[in-house]
């Protein structure tokens, strides 16, 4: 994977030469104190060490906005959108049997958790309920003592 970053990398910089060479000149104007970093992000004004340079045009590679990394990514992100390009929804990932609030209440119908109140009215442990049905020890004693679930 590393190899294929750097081929990614090279290609990327023979593609691109005007950005490389802005990005060379402000990293030497930063060395030199031509150009200084004001450690502020220039959009939400917040304060970290790792501030960015952005550049709005390649050819005036003094001319720079100083971004923090999720506002830089953010003003990108938006410049593709304007561009035309088209970002697939971000997939929601749910644990099969859960609630998508986030809570560890199960729903009614989830196999196992049926499983584990038949498993228990058998007067099985906790422990022998857990290594059954492949759910935590304290998960099935949460889902066994609590009777606000749906």
């Amino acid at each position: 994977m590393e190899k294929n970053h750097t081929q990614n990398n090279k290609k990327w910089r023979e593609n691109n030469p005007e950005k490389v060479k802005a990005y060379s000149i402000v990293g030497e104007a930063v060395k030199t104190g031509k150009l200084i970093n004001p450690r502020k992000c220039s959009r939400c004004n917040l304060r970290k060490l790792d501030i960015e340079a952005h550049h709005e045009d390649y050819s005036k590679p003094l001319d720079v906005i100083w971004l923090c990394p999720a506002c830089h990514s953010k003003i990108h992100k938006q410049k593709r959108v304007e561009n035309g390009f088209q970002y697939k929804p971000k997939k929601q990932y749910v644990r099969k049997g859960y609630n998508n609030v986030g809570k560890s209440k199960p729903y009614k119908k989830d196999e196992r958790y049926i499983q584990a109140i038949k498993l228990r009215q058998q007067n099985m442990t906790y422990q022998k309920i857990a290594d059954i049905t492949g759910i935590s020890k304290s998960q099935i004693y949460k889902w066994l003592n609590n009777t606000s679930y749906n």
